[in-house]
């Protein structure tokens, strides 16, 4: 019972935060998670020398309002950005690398959660003819991603993936 009460407890520590603006004719968006685990997350690519995966996916939608609620929100755009984390042990860095292969190295962990939890200043277009636009997001974390042949890890039970519930704001 304690431990079912524990993860519970773990599960509602996590949420994801999402910061909407205008500019223009486009919504500034800023997306983090809020992962209460963090030290559990540098040991593991620091001392076991694993890497984590997080998918970010914001949508811009329209609201509209209909008698049918499932009818309400047209998604009209959406934008996914992946990234991982790990620690190189041979330059002595911690590493945010997206799926482009960009880099970004970070001598102290502070450096690296920010990196890797936040996606900031995302940039979506809206089109002038939305009348309601809203920006919603979702994050999607592996604390520890497998590499083959340990994906066969994943055929015996949950691989300890998070999925957000989708956040959702209006744009003012």
């Amino acid at each position: 019972m304690l431990v079912g009460l524990a993860l519970a407890q773990g599960l509602m520590a996590q949420n994801v935060e999402l910061a909407v603006s205008r500019d223009g004719g486009q919504a500034v968006v800023d997306v983090r998670l809020a992962w209460p685990d963090t030290a559990g997350l540098l040991s593991s690519l620091k001392e076991d020398l694993l890497e984590s995966r997080i998918s970010f996916s914001v949508r811009l939608l329209e609201n509209r309002r209909t008698l049918l609620p499932f009818l309400g929100d047209t998604v009209v755009k959406e934008i996914v950005l992946s990234r991982s984390a790990f620690y190189d042990f041979l330059r002595g860095v911690y590493v945010v690398e997206n799926d482009s292969g960009e880099e970004v190295l970070c001598d102290h962990p502070e450096d690296l959660l920010d990196a890797f939890f936040s996606w900031r200043g995302i940039h979506v277009e809206i089109d002038r003819s939305l009348s309601q636009p809203s920006v919603a997001a979702r994050v999607q974390f592996d604390p520890v991603k497998l590499m083959p042949p340990l994906t066969i890890v994943s055929l015996a039970g949950p691989t300890g993936t998070y999925t957000s519930p989708w956040v959702q704001r209006r744009l003012p």
